[in-house]
């Protein structure tokens, strides 16, 4: 079964080809180069296989390691650039790229890493209810007017605090 980023596939395996080719031509060793672009050479074998994405920056720096008048990694890396999203996404990849700062924001659920037994209890309790009532867990958001019994996210929210 093909996944979305199976048609962006050929432009990944240009980068890691030109970058390996371009190590290998400069008689460079993954450790060597990790060193000149300050990247470490885990994530450098990881874009020469193809399982990570560079970023702008590292292309920036493979640039200026293997000759800046050229250009090469800069121009593929944009071609790459929307890749690590899902297609839904892409769109709003440029306005991510331009952020200064990015913040978590969600309006319902306090992060897993915050949330105390009775509130993750709370959140399972209300989505277990709503499943039983044949609605799916984001079709009302959990602790709002008219949310299951006493025991939902509100309500553990206040039992915690």
């Amino acid at each position: 079964m093909a996944t979305g980023h199976d048609a962006d596939r050929p432009a990944l395996t240009l980068f890691a080809a030109e970058l390996r080719a371009a190590r290998q031509h400069a008689g460079l060793t993954r450790d060597e180069l990790s060193a000149k672009v300050n990247y470490s050479s885990s994530l450098i074998g990881m874009i020469e296989t193809g399982r990570r994405v560079p970023s702008r920056d590292l292309a920036e720096r493979l640039d200026e390691v293997f000759g800046p008048d050229r250009g090469t990694f800069a121009r593929l890396e944009t071609g790459l650039r929307d890749l690590p999203y899902p297609a839904s996404f892409r769109p709003f990849s440029a306005y991510e790229a331009g952020a200064r700062s990015l913040r978590l924001f969600e309006h319902v659920l306090v992060p897993g890493l915050l949330q105390t037994a009775d509130y993750a209890g709370g959140i399972v309790h209300t989505a277990a209810h709503q499943r039983r009532r044949g609605r799916g867990a984001g079709d009302r958001a959990a602790g709002s007017a008219g949310s299951p019994g006493p025991r939902g996210p509100a309500a553990a929210v206040r039992a915690a605090g």
